[in-house]
């Protein structure tokens, strides 16, 4: 047995796994199909894992001929298929709730935010990966692919969304039962003040828990 296939054994294990959360998390909304509440990119993204996942798998065979193996570059090597895993996970719903509804618009944005920062990891511990192991990017047009893909992953992660608040706040709501009765009185507050002429400074000058709740009300 050589580096390779004695290595691999632990890195296919965690692909596996990876695939098998994408599946799982199809299989859950199919079963689910008439609680589901429907929404595109959560599923959008579920596929574009698989497909990314198996890619992956069918690159592994690139790397056979690696004999200089080191726990450093050996880590890298796994921590790509880690992420993935953990993307996996994220992405969509794995267990059906009984008979509850399966809201993917709630679960995309409850979770958006881990799921980007890590997508911003996977073109970083790729490139880390391949110079850890050969010492140099083997594709310059590969590399700026990556590069482009992390661009894209970081700016999603930052561009802050309205709607992401509002479905934490709401998923917020149940562990906060008086958040919905603080909601009308700060209405009311920043109403008067923007009717004074005091815009974006009434909204700061508000309690954290009352700017919680105007982000409930939608405000």
């Amino acid at each position: 047995m050589n580096p390779f296939d004695y290595l691999t054994v632990l890195v296919s294990i965690v692909m596996g796994l990876a695939i098998a959360n994408v599946l799982t998390g199809l299989a859950t909304v199919m079963h689910a199909r008439e609680r589901v509440g429907a929404y595109w990119p959560p599923l959008a993204w579920a596929v574009w894992l698989f497909f990314v996942e198996v890619q992956h798998w069918w690159a592994q065979w690139g790397v056979h001929n690696t004999h200089a193996w080191t726990f450093g570059t050996f880590l890298l090597e796994l921590l790509v298929p880690v992420d993935l895993f953990l993307l996996s996970s994220l992405v969509l719903p794995s267990r059906d709730q009984g008979d509850a509804t399966v809201d993917l618009y709630a679960w995309y944005f409850r979770d958006r935010a881990w799921f980007f920062a890590l997508l911003f990891c996977l073109p970083i511990l790729s490139i880390a990966e391949e110079v850890s192991r050969t010492g140099r990017m083997a594709s310059q047009a590969n590399l700026y692919f990556l590069i482009a893909f992390a661009a894209f992953a970081l700016i999603a992660y930052a561009l802050k969304s309205r709607r992401a608040a509002r479905m934490a706040y709401r998923a917020d709501d149940g562990r906060n039962p008086d958040l919905r009765r603080r909601a009308l009185p700060a209405i009311v507050w920043v109403s008067s003040e923007l009717a004074a002429g005091r815009h974006t400074s009434a909204i700061r000058r508000l309690p954290s828990d009352h700017r919680r709740a105007l982000a409930w009300g939608h405000v």
